[in-house]
């Protein structure tokens, strides 16, 4: 009675010719699972590390632009207002073809080109701008600034 409840229960022993007869199937799986896991571990911090350099590159670029940026709109500002500009951007006055004063008003035109660099990137913004003198000094006609072009080169 005793032989026959034991085959009935889930903790029966097998015997021991079912035991020469498995293929070890488990342990291969586990270790092809855990370098299919690995891989793709590997892959997303690849990818993660590549994402964080353009990331920064952008933000590097970013900041070089509106340093020259700045640079130059203190430029224009500072010729507008008749002061001197600083050594970090190119002023070149120039006629352009064509063009006629008109009456009452001296006009001058400038290229004014700022550039700013960083350890990676190198950044040049060029401007042309013109400047409207009235040539009789009164109460409602003042400097005006106009600018007429701008571009990165």
């Amino acid at each position: 009675m005793a032989l026959k409840s034991r085959r009935f229960l889930h903790y029966d022993i097998p015997n021991e010719m079912a035991f020469g007869r498995q293929a070890g199937y488990v342990i291969p799986s586990i270790l092809g699972f855990l370098l299919l896991i690995s891989l793709a571990t590997i892959s997303a911090l690849n990818i993660a590390a590549t994402h964080i350099r353009m990331i920064q590159s952008e933000s590097d670029y970013l900041k070089t632009f509106i340093s020259a940026e700045r640079s130059l709109i203190e430029a224009e500002r500072n010729l507008s207002l008749g002061l001197n500009v600083n050594n970090e951007v190119d002023v070149e006055t120039y006629k352009p073809k064509y063009f006629r004063n008109k009456s009452g008003i001296s006009s001058q035109h400038y290229k004014v080109t700022s550039s700013a660099k960083s350890p990676l990137t190198h950044v040049q913004l060029q401007s042309t701008i013109r400047i409207d003198t009235p040539q009789t000094a009164s109460k409602n006609k003042l400097k005006q600034i106009e600018r007429l072009d701008w571009k990165k080169l």
